[in-house]
């Protein structure tokens, strides 16, 4: 999508904005009212706005469906790159299902108990990643289907379907609702034997019967970004949305006296009402920032909080459910100091901001570290450091520093791996050694006879000699390896650096962040892989323990069999 200046945008600025909204409504915004309340006391109506009610809609509400609606006004954008002649393959596949993977894990951890390990409390679904991960899946498949009218039918069969079969199955009411009736029904099917997730869930909620309601709003927010991809004209484009939220929002009112608006079980008239909201929001935003902020680089900055909760909401999420209790503790330590100082009411206003600097600074590293890890590969990846140049410097300072970062970390790995092997090595001997003076303390070589302790301490003397010849010339060896490495590699530095542009005449900063970034990027990574080779070897260790210790377990107890076996075979014979 081309803005005004003919730059080609890979991604609406609206659509992350709207995403970076919602997540500082659940992660800021709500956690202020909700500590200012505590501060200075706000009235219970408003108050109200930031719980869910059972029957009604308060702002609180709306967080949900608009994660469901982003993350299908997302599928266009991010899946219709990855089909081959306007098919889908096992790319497009391989993608949609990796995603739902991990969706559904992280939405396991974060409030299905996954991490407990104890069976009988683990929930498979009750959060909203995982409604995520039901929504995108529905969304993959039905974005192959070509004839839009289709397309746009599915929401609304499976709205209507749904909606149907929650009014003519039960009442509304929270315990005898056709949706709740049908998750205690089906969740004993996917749970073990003497499971509590049914006495654990959420009073009221239901996840497995709305999964078709879930698809439904992941498939609005399709049609939606249809619809802003349209070839209308951008004005147009952004008044059919505002018209079809003005619909959807005329169709949630209409039929409040008969069906209820209801979060909890999704019933139609709160859907329809949160996905009239949704559109109207996208559609604004779309028409003040796509259309008339088209290009205009101040919005980045008015916006820039909103743009970095929108492009970091997933860590924005995991940080606030997942590590909650991490931030808690943070929070914890500054409220005693800001009630000190402020007074009774600077305890909880304090407690606020400090875990929303910390998340906010957290979320800034994360988006920052990505977006220069892809430009600091340098040399190494095989990518030209000039073609990722700010547009005022001409790169080739950044070039040679980068070039300089790689030799130097180059020369780290390849010393932190020789020390690993010389150590493991070192290891393999001490074993080898301990081996040898057990078989020489109790085997003295010449001895015959009666063994004298003299003979035994003679022999375990010349196994050490032995040992400490055979590390010594090791040792030696290594050190003038390492110590030819190390002048190698200094002179490539310094050859490097002798040949350098001066760093203020191309790029300033932008050098020394892409080998600063590039350098720590990498070495994060040589720190990973090093990391699972040796919880590989432990692994490994750990299995070849236990099978030794079987072995001998199992030896002994045929050892102990034969042994009795013989007995009463003698007993027998004697008898005879």
């Amino acid at each position: 999508m081309k803005d005004g200046t003919g730059y080609t945008r890979r991604r609406l600025l609206s659509l992350d904005v709207l995403r970076g909204l919602d997540m500082l409504l659940l992660t800021v915004v709500g956690p202020f009212f909700i500590a200012y309340n505590k501060a200075f006391g706000l009235s219970r109506d408003f108050m109200r706005q930031f719980t869910h009610a059972w029957g009604g809609f308060t702002l609180w509400d709306i967080i949900m469906p608009l994660f469901i609606f982003i993350s299908g006004a997302a599928v266009p954008l991010a899946l219709e790159r990855r089909k081959k002649n306007g098919r889908a393959g096992w790319g497009y596949w391989g993608h949609v299902l990796w995603r739902v993977v991990v969706l559904w894990v992280f939405g396991m951890v974060a409030q299905g108990r996954l991490l407990s390990m104890d069976a009988t409390k683990i929930d498979p679904f009750n959060n909203t990643l995982q409604t995520i991960a039901w929504a995108y899946l529905a969304c993959a498949g039905t974005y192959l289907v070509r004839w839009r009218p289709l397309r746009a039918a599915i929401p609304v069969v499976l709205a209507v379907g749904y909606a149907i079969a929650l009014h003519a199955c039960g009442d509304y009411s929270k315990n005898m609702n056709a949706a709740i009736c049908f998750d205690r029904w089906f969740i004993p099917f996917v749970t073990p034997e003497k499971s509590r997730v049914l006495a654990l869930a959420d009073p009221g909620y239901t996840w497995w019967a709305t999964i078709p309601m879930f698809a439904a709003m992941g498939l609005c927010g399709m049609e939606a970004t249809d619809i802003l991809r349209s070839g209308w004209p951008p004005v147009r484009r952004a008044l059919a949305l505002g018209i079809l939220g003005g619909v959807l929002l005329g169709i949630g009112w209409a039929f409040v006296p008969v069906i209820p608006p209801i979060k909890h079980i999704y019933t139609l008239t709160f859907t329809a009402q949160a996905m009239g909201w949704c559109c109207l929001s996208l559609a604004l935003l779309y028409y003040l920032l796509d259309v008339l902020g088209a290009g205009a680089r101040w919005l980045e900055w008015v916006l820039w909080l909103p743009i970095l909760f929108g492009q970091t909401a997933f860590l924005a999420y995991l940080c606030t459910n997942t590590f909650g209790p991490v931030l808690a503790m943070w929070e914890k330590m500054f409220e005693p100091g800001f009630a000190h100082l402020f007074g009774p009411w600077g305890g909880p206003m304090g407690k606020w901001l400090a875990g929303t600097v910390l998340l906010v600074a957290i979320l800034k590293v994360r988006r920052d570290s990505r977006c220069w890890l892809r430009l600091s590969e340098g040399r190494a990846e095989g990518i030209d450091v000039a073609s990722v140049k700010a547009p005022e410097a001409d790169g080739g300072a950044a070039e040679q520093w980068a070039a300089v970062g790689a030799a130097l970390l180059a020369a780290c790995v390849w010393t932190g791996r020789w020390i690993w092997k010389g150590l493991s090595w070192l290891w393999i001997e001490l074993k080898k050694l301990w081996r040898e003076m057990v078989e020489a303390w109790r085997n003295p070589p010449g001895a015959k006879g009666e063994v004298r302790v003299r003979e035994r301490f003679a022999a375990v003397g010349g196994v050490l000699r032995g040992a400490c010849v055979r590390v010594g010339r090791r040792s030696w060896a290594g050190m003038v390896r390492l110590w030819a490495a190390i002048k190698q590699g200094w002179g490539k530095v310094v050859e490097v650096w002798q040949n350098r542009v001066p760093l203020e005449s191309a790029g300033g900063k932008a050098g020394r962040w892409v080998v600063v970034v590039g350098t720590c990027g990498r070495g994060w990574r040589e720190l990973l892989m090093g990391m699972g080779w040796v919880g590989g070897k432990i692994r490994d260790g750990w299995f070849k323990g236990v099978r030794a210790w079987r072995n001998r377990r199992q030896g002994r107890g045929r050892g102990q069999a034969s042994d009795s076996s013989g007995e009463r075979g003698g007993g027998v014979s004697g008898a005879g």
